[in-house]
């Protein structure tokens, strides 16, 4: 997560004299902004993101202030904690989990781009699937140390038989679109985070997020796929599993992992279009890492450039450098 700063409002107002501005030998009197009536005696003056204010001693001290701006304001709304001007609440982002202004310090979530404060932040919780900070008293716990949001929590699969007609129009869909067909089929089992940590072993590094894995057993291959994921990211393991195991029947031995996990990215991603799933699709395209971002991208050119049979056969035969 990147640390960011949004903005810092100070209007600085100073307490000043009144007096007439002399412009080519004319006068011109001031005026409050929020009155609206000339000022004499004694004013206050602040520029800030809006430009440059001035108020007339009475509405300045009489009428609360913006607590972002510091500009004082008849119609403020008040949160049970500040008060904030129309302004302020239209020009300031507001935190993905709690919902508060953000003035300041915050933190920006890569791929999706969302913000949060840095109180969200610092809470403790962070969403087992997509990272994000959990306001206090939002997260549900799936197993020991496991935690997820509301939102993912919304759409994500408890039940094996639900996953397992997932699985079923994943196959025939990459069959149908990609014409990848396993010459035999691969079941699916549904485990717990420390489960997915004992299959995965000492040969794959950060189990905590790993989401999705392939393995050959005394020639007898398994997907395992972690239980109460969200709908799109089960879709998108399974299928990236899926492909994998159609790589250990069909692709040359020994691909580098540019290749056999460029490619397994690509067919998750087509399945994600397929489902009309732009979003999680997009998350997908805005990965950057050396390996699963950029071997997607060779296999979208590659795609651009010739056509999906021209991709298989690649992804078939080509190790990679």
């Amino acid at each position: 997560m990147e640390k960011i700063t949004i903005m810092y409002y100070n209007q600085n107002m100073k307490k000043i004299l009144c007096f007439l501005i002399i412009t080519l030998g004319l006068a011109y009197g001031l005026t409050c902004n929020s009155c609206s009536q000339e000022i004499k005696g004694q004013f206050w003056k602040g520029k800030g993101p809006y430009g440059e204010f001035i108020y007339c001693d009475k509405c300045y001290n009489s009428q609360n202030k913006c607590s972002i701006c510091k500009r004082p304001a008849a119609n403020l709304l008040y949160d049970g904690k500040n008060y904030v001007c129309s302004s302020c609440q239209s020009s300031l982002p507001k935190c993905a989990g709690c919902g508060a202004l953000i003035n300041g310090q915050a933190w920006k979530m890569p791929g999706d781009g969302k913000i949060f404060c840095d109180k969200c932040h610092s809470s403790g919780d962070a969403c087992d699937v997509c990272g994000v900070p959990i306001p206090a008293g939002q997260a549900t716990v799936l197993e020991k140390k496991r935690k997820i949001c509301l939102t993912c929590r919304d759409s994500s699969i408890t039940d094996p038989k639900e996953a397992e007609r997932i699985y079923a129009e994943i196959t025939a869909l990459m069959e149908k679109k990609l014409n990848l067909k396993l010459k035999t089929p691969v079941p699916i089992k549904m485990v717990s985070r420390e489960e997915m940590k004992k299959v995965a072993g000492k040969n794959i590094k950060e189990t905590d997020r790993l989401f999705g894995l392939f393995v050959s057993e005394k020639k007898k291959g398994y997907i395992y796929f972690l239980f109460g994921t969200p709908r799109h990211i089960t879709l998108y393991a399974l299928a990236h599993e899926f492909t994998h195991a159609w790589q250990n029947e069909n692709a040359v031995k020994n691909q580098s992992d540019k290749i056999s996990e460029g490619f397994a990215e690509w067919c998750a991603y087509k399945m994600l279009v397929e489902k009309d799933d732009r979003e999680a699709a997009k998350l997908v395209e805005n990965r950057e890492d050396d390996v699963y971002g950029r071997g997607f991208r060779y296999f979208k050119n590659l795609e651009e450039k010739s056509s999906i049979a021209s991709v298989v056969q690649h992804a078939r035969y080509y190790k990679g450098k």
